[in-house]
C-alpha cells in the first residue's frame, strides 16, 4: 500500500513524472486495450520513458503561471489523467471529462493512486466519463465557475456536426487552450490550423496566441471578447 505523503501540494513535476510511471506500469497487459493504454501511453511504460510527455508538463506549466491559483480548469479528453492529476496534485481545482470508456477507466485508476498519496487531491479534482460538450450538462455549477477549458491531444475523429458542437459550446467559457494539429482531428498543414482557429475567432474570440510547447505541438490560447 502506498504511504501518504501529503504535506500540502506537489513541488517537483519531475517526481511526479516517476510516480505515474509505476502506476501506469502496474496496470500495462501486453496486448490489451481494455486498460485503456493503447499505444500512446504503451510506448512509454516499455520503455521506462516516464509517465508525463513532453507537451503535459509544458501546458501545465503554463496554466500554473498564466492562471491565479483560484481559477479553475476544465479538461477535455484527459486520456489516463496524467496531466489532471498533475494539476490537482500542484493545488489546482479541475474536473477532467474522458469520452473513451476504457481510458476514463484507466484515468479513475490513476486518480485513485494520486488521491492515496495526496489525499488532498480527492476534492480537487472531479472526473467525469462522457462527451463534451454533452457531459457537462448535469454538471451545470461549471458554467458558474468560469472554469479555464483546455484540451490536450484531442486527435479522436470527429463527425463534422459533433466539431460544430463543440466548438459551438466554447463562447461559454472565457479563456480556451488547445492543440490546433490534433483538435477533433490531425491537422498536419498550416492551411488547416489556420482555418481552425479562424472558426474558433469566428465565435467571438480574440486571435489566438501561441502557448509555449514542443515543437511538434500547436498550442493556443483564446481568449473571449467581452
Amino acid at each position: 500500500m502506498q504511504k501518504s505523503l501529503d504535506a500540502g501540494v506537489l513541488r517537483s513535476i519531475e517526481f511526479f513524472d516517476g510516480f505515474l510511471l509505476r502506476v501506469l506500469q502496474e496496470e500495462f497487459v501486453e496486448g490489451s486495450n481494455e486498460t485503456g493504454l493503447y499505444g500512446y501511453y504503451e510506448v512509454r511504460v516499455r520503455a521506462n520513458l516516464g509517465g508525463l510527455l513532453d507537451y503535459e508538463g509544458a501546458i501545465a506549466l503554463f496554466l500554473m503561471e498564466r492562471f491565479p491559483a483560484e481559477r479553475r480548469f476544465l479538461h477535455i479528453g484527459i486520456g489516463a489523467g496524467t496531466t489532471t492529476s498533475l494539476l490537482a496534485a500542484m493545488g489546482r481545482r479541475i474536473t477532467g471529462i474522458e469520452g473513451d470508456t476504457n481510458r476514463a477507466k484507466l484515468a479513475a485508476i490513476v486518480r485513485n493512486a494520486v488521491v492515496r498519496t495526496w489525499p488532498s487531491v480527492e476534492h480537487r479534482y472531479r472526473l467525469i466519463a462522457g462527451l463534451f460538450p454533452e457531459a457537462v450538462v448535469p454538471e451545470a455549477d461549471l458554467a458558474d465557475q468560469n472554469p479555464v477549458i483546455f484540451f490536450t491531444n484531442f486527435g479522436a475523429v470527429l463527425t463534422a456536426d459533433a466539431e460544430d458542437r463543440i466548438l459551438d459550446a466554447l463562447p461559454g467559457y472565457s479563456d480556451v487552450v488547445l492543440d490546433l494539429a490534433l483538435m477533433g482531428r490531425v491537422r498536419s498543414t498550416e492551411e488547416q490550423r489556420a482555418d481552425l482557429a479562424g472558426r474558433i475567432e469566428s465565435r467571438g474570440f480574440h486571435e489566438g496566441i501561441s502557448v509555449p510547447a514542443p515543437s511538434n505541438a500547436f498550442y493556443f490560447h483564446f481568449v473571449r471578447r467581452n
